[in-house]
């Protein structure tokens, strides 16, 4: 027998004032949080979330280290998730620690990229150590407090409707560019999964949605007067903390063309096809994040006091899979109506990692690219588990990997893309097929 076991805990990533300006950023409104969770049931499994834009791989290793040490959990079975957090800083360029290019980085590339740099600050280094002692700090915070409440639990899943998100592919005369397109394609089913003691005390939450926490936005980057801000999902996860006493995390599932139904800051394409910006300034963004993020806390609320909590005896089940596709090219990031999708020579890898708890029809799915709503509908469609929860952008990055129909259109997500058309459809097919194979092992079928 394996009874599970769970623990949560979580813990402001407290930037000191010496750090600013930073990144657009002048300071803090409501600070992000790292919280960790941690099931044991026939081998341990850690997935942290930071509420951060982006984290390099020095950080993000640095984090795994804390967690594989104080926790004795395989490292293979501790999942980093970057929630993507836009209203966050990135880490400060120290031009001393090289900065980690996507895989099989071209020459034009690194070329684009030094170009798009921002401007080289003499005090980049030390605000760095800055950034990087703030994650640690929240570590070893979360990580005590997590260890410390490592108890035998019960666990319960549970969906509902959530209506904050919305797609943000939007056609222009120019071409398909990026706004608010509340009839595009979005997954309005949020899921949430529940840990309770066994005397019915909540331990922590884990909750899944397709929304890129971006009501704020870059809004009043240009003028270095940002106030960071965990965003609407950050709000939600407070709230629901504040009622029921314990850890509430968001990880994003599909999001790469899902964005808050009311920004902050939106992109305007202009007759002659140039692109322009609309800032509806910080305050006001501050006031859609307060407004979409009480409402995300009730839609979540309802779907807690759903669930009911069960024993979990059997292991947790533990696989991964890859495809290796064409790798493409970054486009040049504007409208148009003949998008050029340009191949690399070589083909890059993307995996897939999944966690699986049988007696509860339930499975977690972590990739490092983001992937467009209609990918984590035809995933669900096709995976055998009830509960499917697709997370991005674990353990690192890899640019977008959207369906056949951004290609299509020439969205952002295609030009950006890693990868050439029809990554997302074979992955889909793949990883279903793992989740299949699973699912079969787990009736007793021959391996």
């Amino acid at each position: 027998m394996n009874q599970l076991k769970a623990g949560a805990g979580g813990c402001e990533i407290r930037f000191p004032e010496t750090m600013f300006p930073t990144d657009g950023f002048m300071g803090v409104h409501d600070a992000p949080q790292l919280r960790m969770l941690m099931l044991e049931s026939g081998s341990r499994m850690v997935i942290a979330v930071l509420e951060l834009v982006n984290v390099p791989e020095d950080i993000l290793n640095m984090v795994r280290d804390m967690i594989e040490e104080k926790t004795g959990a395989p490292r293979e079975n501790i999942w980093i998730h970057v929630n993507h957090t836009i209203t966050s800083p990135h880490a400060p360029r120290d031009p001393n620690v090289p900065f980690p290019p996507f895989p099989k980085e071209t020459e034009e590339e690194k070329k684009r990229n030094a170009r798009n740099a921002p401007p080289e600050d003499p005090d980049a280094p030390r605000k760095r150590r800055e950034f990087m002692a703030a994650v640690r700090e929240a570590s070893a915070a979360a990580l005590e407090m997590m260890l410390a409440s490592f108890t035998e639990a019960r666990m319960g899943v549970g969906t509902g409707f959530c209506d904050v998100n919305s797609n943000r592919d939007v056609e222009t005369p120019a071409g398909w560019w990026i706004n608010i397109n509340r009839e595009g394609v979005s997954n309005k089913t949020a899921t949430v999964v529940r840990l309770d003691s066994l005397e019915g005390k909540p331990i922590g939450m884990l909750i899944n949605y397709g929304l890129k926490p971006c009501a704020i936005d870059n809004s009043e980057k240009e003028k270095n007067t940002r106030l960071i801000s965990a965003d609407v999902p950050g709000y939600a996860c407070v709230a629901l903390e504040e009622k029921y006493g314990a850890p509430v995390m968001f990880t994003m599932s599909a999001a790469g063309d899902q964005i808050t139904r009311e920004q902050a800051l939106l992109e305007v394409v202009r007759e002659d096809g140039s692109v322009g910006k609309l800032d509806l300034g910080v305050e006001k963004g501050l006031e859609i994040v307060s407004r979409l993020g009480s409402e995300m806390a009730s839609d979540m609320e309802k779907i807690i006091d759903g669930i009911e909590c069960k024993s979990i005896e059997e292991s947790v089940e533990y696989a991964s899979t890859s495809i290796f596709w064409k790798g493409k090219k970054r486009s040049e990031m504007r409208p148009t109506r003949t998008p050029e999708y340009i191949p690399e020579e070589e083909e890059r890898e993307m995996d897939a990692h999944a966690l699986v708890l049988e007696d509860l029809d339930l499975a977690f799915v972590a990739i490092k690219p983001e992937t467009n709503a209609i990918t984590e509908l035809q995933l669900k469609e096709k995976s055998p588990y009830k509960h499917t929860l697709l997370m991005s952008m674990i353990n690192g990055g890899m640019r977008y990997v959207p369906d056949q129909s951004a290609f299509e259109k020439g969205t952002w997500e295609a030009q950006s893309s890693a990868l050439m058309p029809g990554a997302a459809e074979a992955w889909v097919e793949k990883t279903a097929e793992m989740l299949s194979e699973v699912k079969n092992r787990g009736k007793g079928a021959p391996e």
